[in-house]
């Protein structure tokens, strides 16, 4: 026992062995192991154990994060300390991208930068016009562009039209002069088919890359313009300019959010545009993390307060126990319920308040 009146596994474990009158220590690194889980669980269960510590923050060219500290079970919550020195805590935000997306160009070319210009100019649709009617059917007029390599933008025209399969014409004999006369009032040829007709027409020049991509100059946006008919942004404000921004962060202190790695040893930080710039604050070196420590000491010697003594024999008596077959299902389980009346123990001593007086709380009269 150190001067602290704290126990090491091998104090307790040595101990327990001797309470059991077991002289022999062939076994003893099992009951050893014994110790740790059941120290494992009596801290994380009954040793509400809470630490803060700093961890500096890091980028690793997708995202910005910090390390998650050794021995964390539970992670209760993650802060920075804004200008003022005040500890502002961070949302944690489960809908937040943790994964980056493989990057992938519309126009399938991995030569140039041309910020999906090719797919836009070529999926831009003009008109749609509804042409005709026949039998409630409407037969609709179809114009689109595309760009060819040369940089010639082609509007192209799907247009229905009428093929007639004869010019006889429909017949009526409507006056007694005994001649063929038309119809008055309909259409005198019904004897057609529809078609579609494409038709072509070049209506502005781009400037292309050597690859055949759109280059991204005044000129071209001057020309994407009239395609399209009226004033927009140009396709680089989405692509790599990156304009489009998120809605922010839904908590209210909009200073940013954080969440877990895939891979569970990060975490990862996403600042909030509106604090952390050039006019207000810059990024903070080092996040407060505030989480229960697990029991696990990998710098130094475990040690176990004097309270908790009889509950970590109990303890490794219930897991020497609980995968022996040569113990019965009984003696398993009365070795379990002692290891958490042992548990219970101390959580008494740790939590004074009286248990009952707590689990009538619920049912006492409000006094207004």
């Amino acid at each position: 026992m150190t001067q602290s009146g704290q126990y090491t596994l091998t104090e307790i474990t040595e101990e327990y062995l001797a309470e059991r009158q077991i002289d022999k220590k062939k076994y003893f690194a099992g009951y050893l192991i014994h110790a740790k889980i059941s120290w494992r669980r009596i801290f994380t269960r009954t040793i509400f154990s809470v630490q803060s510590q700093w961890e500096p923050l890091k980028n690793d060219g997708n995202h910005y994060y910090i390390n998650i500290p050794t021995g964390l079970s539970r992670l209760f919550s993650i802060s920075e300390q804004n200008k003022c020195g005040e500890i502002i805590p961070l949302y944690y935000n489960e809908v937040m991208n943790a994964i980056p997306m493989p990057e992938q160009k519309a126009c399938s070319c991995g030569n140039c930068a041309c910020n999906d210009a090719c797919e836009l100019v070529n999926g831009v649709t003009l008109t749609t016009k509804v042409l005709f009617t026949i039998n409630n059917i409407d037969y609709i007029e179809k114009t689109w562009t595309r760009v060819c390599p040369n940089g010639d933008v082609i509007e192209y025209r799907e247009i229905p039209t009428k093929k007639y399969n004869d010019t006889i014409g429909d017949a009526g004999d409507y006056n007694p002069d005994y001649n063929n006369d038309y119809l008055i009032g309909n259409p005198p040829f019904s004897n057609f088919t529809i078609v579609n007709e494409i038709r072509q027409n070049v209506i502005c020049k781009m400037e292309v890359a050597p690859c055949g991509c759109i280059i991204d100059n005044d000129a071209n946006i001057e020309n994407f313009n009239k395609i399209v008919g009226f004033n927009t942004e140009w396709w680089g404000k989405c692509g790599n300019g990156k304009k489009c921004e998120s809605k922010g962060n839904i908590n209210n202190n909009d200073r940013g959010e954080v969440k877990a790695s895939p891979c569970g040893t990060k975490i990862l930080y996403f600042p909030s545009k509106h604090h952390h710039d050039d006019k207000h604050e810059k990024l903070p070196s080092f996040l407060l993390v505030n989480f229960q420590t697990s029991g696990d000491s990998c710098n130094s010697q475990v040690l176990v307060p004097s309270y908790a003594v009889d509950c970590m024999k109990f303890g490794i008596d219930y897991h020497y126990k609980r995968f022996n077959n040569s113990f019965s299902r009984f003696d398993k389980k009365a070795a379990e319920y002692a290891f958490v009346d042992a548990e219970n123990e101390v959580i008494r001593f740790l939590n004074p308040i009286n248990l009952d007086f707590l689990a009538q709380v619920q049912d006492a009269k409000i006094l207004f």
